[in-house]
């Protein structure tokens, strides 16, 4: 089933796409698997303003079906506009992108309809049918009329897309419908997972070691509409208004008590940029050279890597490391530690340089320094990239402007009885 445009509006698969958060990477390993049903990344649109107007430009595809002719003649110009050196020609690339963007979407809408307590109660079954490709892979062919109930273990790995440019779909059937299918010997109706095997693959950035289920793709091992279900997490304390409405305070569980600081977690005075900058990145197992997917308490994922650091002019180009930046390199440990192991995990509309809303996440962690100083640190990810802060014996009323939209985590020993305002 090759989908060239959602015809109709698909609430569900609008909705997988919106809430995605744009995450800017250099090469699509950068997120691996499951993240990217959380995160929206066009490998090597590293710069917001790009990858802002790719958005867009998905979006339209998603919510007004728009043809990959349009698809093409917007992509070709903000291509154009941004200077953008892709790999592959336009016309490979535009198409990668259309076709992945659109297949996850429909495919994570149609697993909500497909989860619906009405449709389980009237199809128990699952079907899985095979795009009809006259180039098929043999595995997914071989999968085509497989039927299994829908919790079996087989639709976490294979849920399609199961691979790059795979049109695969699943359908809920019922059980009249599943005695005509068996009825009839020409559709070879199976009714057990097939025990294909696995393979390994190594990834050529970081000499990672993966075991991928035969037939398919590296990346694609896992059901886009499970994952997808996690964008907006149960722990949402409350929701978050639309975006560009006025953001009120909610009342607020009290500060997370003070957490003394380790005097080894300071980085030393007079190392360079990239020392500094090396430190931070060891912190998650990266380097300048090779990037980090992390997964926070939460389960949101950021990429930790360079870019964090790397101060761009208009143009896109990079001027500087910006490590020492206000005096922060002695603590950029404890901006890690923020990250790893953070008090609350908030989340806001940000405004995007492109003009494109994203969601900021917050990450927030008292510390109290050997000096007998407070610090307050807080890393932000957003669509511009991140702003680390360490601020000192900062007032409530500082505090409480960090802690806004709506509450993703706190540490679970942490009272949750709410503080009345604070002035």
């Amino acid at each position: 089933m090759a989908i060239e445009a959602v015809d109709v509006p698909f609430p569900e698969a609008i909705e997988h796409h919106r809430a995605k958060v744009s995450i800017p990477t250099e090469a699509w390993t950068d997120l691996y698997g499951a993240a990217h049903a959380r995160a929206f990344t066009v490998a090597g649109a590293s710069r917001d303003a790009l990858l802002g107007d790719l958005r867009v430009a998905v979006e339209k595809a998603i919510t007004k079906g728009t043809s990959f002719k349009e698809f093409q003649r917007d992509f070709d110009d903000l291509v154009d506009r941004h200077g953008w050196s892709h790999t592959g020609t336009r016309e490979w690339r535009a198409r990668l992108i259309y076709q992945t963007n659109i297949q996850t979407a429909y495919q994570a809408g149609r697993w909500a309809q497909i989860m619906d307590p009405d449709i389980v109660r009237m199809r128990p079954h699952l079907r899985y049918r095979h795009s009809g490709s006259k180039h098929p892979r043999p595995e997914h062919l071989s999968w085509n009329n497989l039927v299994l109930p829908r919790d079996d273990p087989f639709w976490k790995t294979h849920y399609p897309p199961n691979g790059w440019g795979c049109g695969c779909w699943v359908e809920p059937i019922t059980d009249r419908q599943l005695a005509r299918l068996e009825a009839d010997p020409k559709n070879q109706v199976k009714r057990e997972a097939p025990q294909d095997g696995t393979y390994t693959w190594t990834d050529p950035r970081t000499g990672d070691r993966r075991e991928i289920p035969r037939g398919i793709d590296p990346g694609w091992d896992y059901n886009v509409g499970e994952a997808s279900q996690g964008i907006v997490p149960p722990e949402l304390a409350q929701p978050l208004p639309d975006y560009g409405e006025p953001s009120t305070l909610p009342d607020l569980p009290p500060l997370p008590p003070i957490r003394p600081v380790d005097p080894a977690r300071l980085l030393p005075e007079g190392l360079s940029e990239d020392e500094y900058v090396d430190r931070f990145l060891a912190e998650f197992g990266a380097s300048q050279r090779l990037g980090r997917e992390h997964r926070d308490p939460s389960g949101g994922v950021i990429l930790i890597d360079r870019e964090l650091f790397v101060q761009r002019d208009q143009a896109g180009q990079e001027v500087a490391l910006k490590a020492t930046k206000r005096g922060r390199e002695r603590y950029l440990l404890l901006l890690a530690d923020a990250i790893r192991d953070p008090d609350e995990i908030w989340v806001d509309w940000a405004g995007a340089a492109s003009g494109t809303p994203a969601l900021r996440r917050t990450y927030l962690r008292r510390a109290g320094l050997p000096d007998g100083r407070e610090l307050f640190a807080y890393f932000s990810w957003a669509a511009r990239g991140w702003e680390g802060v360490t601020a000192y014996d900062t007032k409530g009323s500082y505090l409480a402007r960090q802690r806004r939209g709506a509450l993703l985590y706190r540490r679970p020993d942490l009272p949750d009885e709410t503080d009345p305002p604070t002035e």
